[in-house]
């Protein structure tokens, strides 16, 4: 069973990089500026699980490594999810079986008997998981956009318009506007300090 996983890994680990070698470019390009952590994910993609691969996409911690990009989400994540299944099925769905079997079979309190309901819980949650990155497989990984409102940034520029002349008090009210809701402000212009208007 550990050889076939192990297999079945490696075979992943070759097809993912035949699959999405120069089909994004930004994917190229998180690659080339991140070629240790490209290496090590799919280093333990192919000796432990195939399904630690989904690391680079989760944003663990905002961390670089972990925030992939892609343009095209589709063909990256087509391997992913058709390998998923195919362990899912091989692996998975035997243990499954195995599981129910002894737990029919076995009494309470037993340590096997515990370990196959957990087993069983874990299977399940895998599949219910499975199930969702099926429905929305792009919202997995698609990016947050941090993009600036335009229109945000055609107020800044009515601002820089203004003539020098007009009154300070004016121009600081406009100049604190927010450019980004969620992480920048302009800063008052002229020197002028919150409540010196």
């Amino acid at each position: 069973m550990f050889i076939s996983g192990l297999i079945l890994n490696l075979v992943f680990v070759v097809n993912f990089q035949k699959q999405t070698k120069d089909t994004d470019k930004e994917f190229k390009r998180w690659r080339e500026k991140k070629p240790i952590a490209s290496g090590f994910f799919l280093a333990i993609s192919g000796v432990f699980s195939l399904t630690l691969y989904r690391l680079i996409f989760c944003r663990l911690f905002r961390l670089e490594m972990m925030s992939v990009r892609v343009k095209k989400p589709e063909p990256f994540l087509r391997p992913i999810k058709i390998f998923t299944w195919i362990k899912m099925l091989c692996f998975n769905l035997p243990l499954v079986v195995i599981d129910i079997y002894g737990i029919n079979n076995l009494s309470w309190g037993n340590q096997c008997y515990m370990t196959m309901i957990e087993s069983l819980v874990l299977s399940f949650i895998s599949l219910a998981l499975m199930v969702w990155e099926h429905k929305d497989p792009n919202g997995l990984i698609t990016r947050e956009q941090k993009t600036l409102n335009l229109d945000k940034l055609e107020s800044l520029d009515d601002i820089d318009k203004l003539p020098l002349n007009s009154s300070k008090t004016m121009r600081t009210k406009q100049s604190r506007r927010l450019v980004n809701s969620r992480t920048a402000v302009i800063m008052p212009e002229e020197g002028l300090l919150p409540g010196q208007e």
